[in-house]
């Protein structure tokens, strides 16, 4: 069974560009957008497990195989401290000069 974001997760992510006709199904964010989806998310208590490094080359929407990931430590700050981490690497981030980023909200 495929599982699904709820809406309002949704309505965050979808401030981005639809990646469903690169077999991805999910949005890639530009660093402003990122940001402030994390913001939003942070507002409602959703962690980010982690997410993805996405470039426009060539016409298409491609990985750059850089990623970041956020293990659950079992403490009651997961959210708090999983989007700390989320927006230092975007944040940060340095590699190509417009990149995109591809968020994945934790799942319960």
């Amino acid at each position: 069974m495929l599982r699904m974001w709820n809406n309002a997760i949704v309505d965050i992510l979808s401030q981005g560009i639809w990646l469903g006709d690169y077999g991805t199904r999910n949005w890639a964010l530009t660093r402003g957008q990122a940001i402030d989806a994390l913001d939003r998310l942070s507002l409602i208590g959703v962690p980010v497990s982690g997410g993805d490094v996405y470039i426009f080359f060539d016409g298409k929407y491609v990985s750059t195989y850089e990623n970041w990931y956020f293990e659950d430590q079992g403490g009651q700050d997961y959210a708090e401290k999983s989007i700390e981490y989320s927006k230092d690497f975007v944040e940060r981030f340095d590699a190509f000069e417009e990149p995109f980023f591809v968020l994945v909200p934790h799942l319960d």
